[in-house]
């Protein structure tokens, strides 16, 4: 994947930064090794390796070096979804890492039922505790209006949206045979419509400034 004009890619289970797109080769091919070799960054940056690349085998804490160093200061994201599970995770390791989050939650159950603000207001507090800054959003991703204004929280208390995390899901856990329409259309509206509305209304934003990040959790 793409990082800020550098390409990660992921060999045997250990992870290089390229400096620009390769060609394209079968992965057996001994020309797409030598593309490879050739554009390594080489230098002591930790989690960035050199040297042989199929069967290489470095220490695990050498690999998580890379990951270890990026930053996002001055980023301001927004986490769909947030009051809870993944969707916390990622809006904590993005305000430890520097980043002003918009922490996205209905805050209803499970199933999508109810509403509530204590589970947005507890991640932020926790994000706040720990010295990041974050601010809590309760609407919901499955219409228009109000993913326009998860969107609108972030421009508005920070004035950007540089990254996208689209989280949000609920969970209608029955057999196809026993699942009815209206169970099928409210995980269609969350799921589907949910992440189309936060990021068509996220994009124009991101064009604008020319910088944006979406992520779509599955």
């Amino acid at each position: 994947f793409l990082w800020d004009g550098a390409t990660f890619c992921n060999i045997g289970g250990n992870g290089y930064i390229i400096k620009r797109p390769l060609k394209r080769h079968a992965p057996g091919d001994e020309q797409f090794r030598e593309n490879i070799r050739r554009d390594l960054v080489p230098g002591p940056v930790p989690g960035i390796l050199d040297g042989e690349i199929m069967g290489d085998d470095p220490p695990r804490k050498e690999r998580r070096g890379f990951m270890a160093e990026v930053r996002f200061d001055d980023r301001v994201a927004v986490v769909t979804g947030a009051g809870g599970g993944l969707g916390r995770e990622y809006a904590l390791l993005l305000a430890s890492r520097g980043a002003k989050v918009v922490v996205n939650d209905l805050g209803g159950a499970f199933d999508g039922t109810g509403s509530g603000h204590t589970a947005a207001e507890q991640v932020c507090q926790e994000i706040k505790d720990a010295g990041g800054e974050a601010i809590p959003n309760f609407d919901s991703v499955a219409d228009w209006e109000g993913a326009s204004n998860i969107i609108k929280t972030a421009i508005d208390s920070y004035g950007k949206i540089d990254i996208l995390v689209n989280n949000a899901g609920i969970l209608r856990d029955k057999s196809f045979m026993k699942m009815e329409m209206e169970d099928y259309e409210k995980v269609k509206a969350v799921h589907l419509d949910g992440t189309f509305f936060c990021s068509k209304a996220a994009f124009p934003h991101m064009r604008e400034s020319s910088y944006g990040r979406i992520i779509s959790a599955a």
